[in-house]
């Protein structure tokens, strides 16, 4: 009667954490796309078309993001397949997710451990904590919940395989391994993560002070069992690491020095786990400090030391305090930053799987103080409740951040500082509305702070030519494809800049680099076509006006478009002779003469329009808007340091 009611009690617990999760989190389903879910899924024309043969290939091919993933990839694109773009069915697919990993870490445990309400406590707090709030709330992270799904059924495959081995269900721990590690690499760690359970709480490796008459042999022999995930994890390490040099996320030694990253990874280890016990001040991205304190970094050092110590010197008597804690240390290490991939200090979405050694230790460790004072079950579960609840509001709040851009940003501007991608994402949420003007003091201000961010100039670029600065915005967008040239969508928009700047020749040599680089990428290849029909007007267009010039020579108009023909087949100093016979020729009026340098203006073409504005003025000395725009342009020439003589080469 008794054990009947514990079950029922067990099954109530679990029911009730299965609806408190639903209540911090189903608001997600009103979310829209944020932050990378461009790059991963809104300008990822490959997830755009769902699931094909072609797709295929290329998720199992490709390092777009800086990653090689292919099942997160097709996850993707099955969610396009069955909801399209409805971000909000996005989200639940990964708030389901969530919930699954929920679920098969408490059965994997139980199973292990055969204590229901240590392994409950894990549990609710893998789903309720906020720090895992990131890995949920953001569409791109489906990485995170998907790739734990297979962690989570690789352990409990390797239990079953340590109950009864067999080539089959070894194979199985192999299949969930392998695809695991095609939804993200941080899965390298699990076989140490294997080796950890062998000690506690399968109990392969005695830690009792029981006498074995060969330990040593004994050891090898579990390590030998798990040489060939080691293998695939050592792989899947290497393909990684190129798809990340490659796309330009792993940081240089000369940027980021050793001692540097180690003093970061020492105190993050430290500021995660206190993150664990106050999850305050948690943020999308935590930029690196100005200064790395040693003082710091040697109080983090000497605590991790200290603890790990303690968990050596207890593991006879309390094993769960190692395991935890290595589990923690070991699972946490490809993301700590000693190979540095990309700019950030620490990140939420990180402690996702790394937590669950923490959670293991206070769970544990609480449950062995109430049975070591003979404090009843009930208590226990009381006063975890209360710290599950207070959890959950915060992750409630917390999660409520990912609604949008404004919030998400904003937040983050409010609880970090001197945040470069703050401020241009910042910037992105504007463009994302409309608001160009708007969004460009906030990519001049991430460029402030970070001169060389590729996404910064390219975004910086793409407003401003919105704004009808094309030829600056242009200059931007060059200088973000010298940094990052292998990035397909990039040289689309630089192409596009060019063509719509009249540089049609260079615009052409853009698009067809674009599809260079992603042959089947359908918005360049339009881009192209419609590049090329207007090169072949442009041609088309010089050859009539030659010859309307052969028979009037002074033809003011036919002058002046068979110079603007000329600048966009990059011909300037041909397109200059035009311009000059417009310039000397006594049939040319105010008019005529300002709106020549008003086209010319729009073209963002002002060395070029300015003596067009001296002749006007020279014609009508008196008008006021003849002399608005000199002054304009003669500003804008002293601003951008060329000289203001007329008559000089086009720019």
């Amino acid at each position: 009667m008794n054990d009947h009611r514990y079950n029922q009690g067990l099954l109530l617990a679990i029911g009730g954490l299965i609806g408190l999760t639903l209540i911090c989190y189903w608001q997600v389903s009103g979310f829209g796309f944020v932050f990378d879910d461009d790059s991963y899924i809104l300008k990822n024309y490959r997830i755009h078309s769902g699931l094909s043969w072609d797709n295929l290939i290329w998720a199992f091919s490709t390092p777009h993001a800086s990653n090689w993933h292919p099942l997160t990839w097709l996850s993707h694109m099955f969610d396009i397949q069955l909801f399209g773009l409805d971000a909000g069915e996005h989200h639940l697919i990964n708030l389901l997710f969530h919930l699954i990993n929920t679920i098969l870490l408490l059965f994997l445990l139980t199973g292990m451990t055969r204590q229901p309400w240590p392994s409950f406590i894990v549990a609710a707090l893998f789903a309720l904590h906020p720090l895992h709030v990131e890995s949920v709330a953001w569409i791109s992270e489906r990485k995170d919940v998907l790739s734990t799904l297979f962690w989570l059924l690789t352990m409990r495959s390797y239990f079953f395989y340590t109950r009864s081995p067999s080539p089959g269900r070894y194979a199985m721990v192999l299949f969930f391994f392998s695809l695991g590690l095609m939804t993200k690499p941080m899965l390298v760690t699990l076989p140490f993560a294997l080796l950890l359970v062998d000690f506690w709480p399968l109990g392969r490796l005695p830690y009792e002070n029981k006498k074995v008459s060969n330990p040593a042999a004994l050891i090898w022999r579990l390590i030998l069992e798990k040489l060939p995930l080691f293998f695939l994890s050592a792989l899947s390490s290497m393909i990684t690491y190129m798809a990340q040099k490659q796309g330009g996320a792993v940081a240089q030694l000369e940027s980021l020095p050793f001692l540097v990253r180690l003093a970061n990874a020492l105190t993050s280890y430290v500021a995660y786990a206190w993150k664990m016990i106050l999850p305050t001040g948690l943020a999308p991205y935590y930029p690196y400090p100005d200064h790395i304190s040693w003082w710091s970094t040697g109080l983090a050092a000497a605590l991790l030391l200290a603890v790990t110590i303690m968990a050596v010197r207890l593991r006879p008597h309390y094993p769960y305090l190692a395991i935890g804690w290595f589990w923690y240390l070991g699972t946490l290490l490809p993301v700590i930053g000693l190979v540095q991939v990309g700019n950030q200090s620490m990140a939420d979405r990180y402690t996702y799987v790394p937590l669950i050694g923490l959670f293991i230790v206070l769970a544990w460790g609480s449950f062995a103080v109430m049975n070591r004072y003979g404090l009843p079950t009930v208590l226990y579960i009381a006063v975890w409740s209360v710290v599950l609840l207070g959890f959950s509001m915060i992750t409630y709040k917390q999660a409520g951040y990912w609604r949008n851009e404004f919030l998400l940003w904003q937040r983050a501007q409010e609880i970090t500082e001197e945040n470069w991608l703050v401020e241009h994402n910042m910037g992105a949420a504007l463009v994302k509305l409309g608001r160009y003007q708007a969004a460009i003091p906030y990519f001049e201000k991430a460029l402030r702070m970070y001169p060389d961010f590729d996404k910064a100039l390219a975004n910086l670029g793409l407003a401003l030519i919105k704004t009808g600065q094309i030829g600056e915005g242009t200059l931007y967008l060059e200088r973000a494809r010298r940094l990052n040239p292998y990035d397909a969508m990039l040289r689309n928009e630089l192409g596009m800049a060019l063509v719509r700047n009249g540089r049609l020749r260079q615009g052409i040599g853009q698009l067809e680099s674009a599809l260079v680089l992603e042959p089947d990428y359908a918005e360049a290849r339009a881009n192209l076509k419609m590049a090329r029909n207007i090169l072949e007007d442009t041609q088309k267009a010089i050859t009539e006006l030659r010859a309307v010039l052969r028979t009037d020579r002074e033809n003011v108009k036919a002058n002046f478009d068979l110079g603007l023909a000329l600048l966009a087949l990059d011909q300037p100093v041909e397109a200059e002779i035009y311009f000059k016979a417009i310039l000397e020729s006594e049939k040319v009026n105010a008019d005529d003469a300002v709106g020549f340098g008003l086209t010319l203006a729009k073209a963002d073409r002002i060395k070029t329009a300015y003596p067009f504005f001296q002749l006007a003025l020279r014609l009508r000395p008196d008008d006021p808007r003849i002399q608005k725009y000199l002054r304009l342009a003669e500003g804008y020439l002293e601003k951008a340091g060329h000289s203001k003589a007329a008559g000089e080469a086009t720019r």
